[in-house]
């Protein structure tokens, strides 16, 4: 699995990192510190996840989820040090699917994303799931 994480922060950047290993030991993690260059990492590395700061010096976040949405599908929690909820609402109609308060709890943070990828890309649940079809023929659907 592939997680683009988009912050200017660096301890909140390792943080993530972190975060994301621990949960998915396997998972590749794309920090990325500017907006323009997530959206071409966006484009080129494809990722699984999306994890975006609303406080990026070089775009917006309502600009950001809009272009990142113009781009993929993929899941897209944003990491807000926003107050005001009608800002968060902004950001979840215009595309993202989640948004965690900074400064983040670790476990919230993890939570979110757990939830959303087992609804999205069914990560989360036993992944080797076989069905058996009979005379020794099975189907891996994990």
């Amino acid at each position: 699995m592939k997680v683009l994480v988009v912050e200017n922060e660096a301890q909140t950047l390792n943080d993530i990192s972190f975060c994301i290993n621990v949960l998915y030991p396997h998972a590749a993690v794309i920090p990325i510190t500017e907006g323009p260059k997530a959206l071409k990492a966006i484009e080129m590395e494809e990722p699984e996840l999306i994890i975006a700061s609303s406080s990026l010096p070089d775009v917006g976040p309502l600009d950001l989820v809009r272009k990142i949405r113009k781009l993929s599908d993929a899941p897209l929690i944003f990491l807000t040090d926003i107050e005001s909820g009608i800002e968060k609402a902004q950001l979840l109609e215009g595309g993202a699917d989640d948004c965690v308060g900074k400064p983040m709890s670790a476990i919230e943070f993890l939570a979110v994303v757990r939830a959303l990828l087992r609804r999205t890309n069914h990560l989360g649940y036993k992944q080797d799931q076989t069905i058996s079809l009979g005379n020794g023929l099975s189907v891996n659907i994990g």
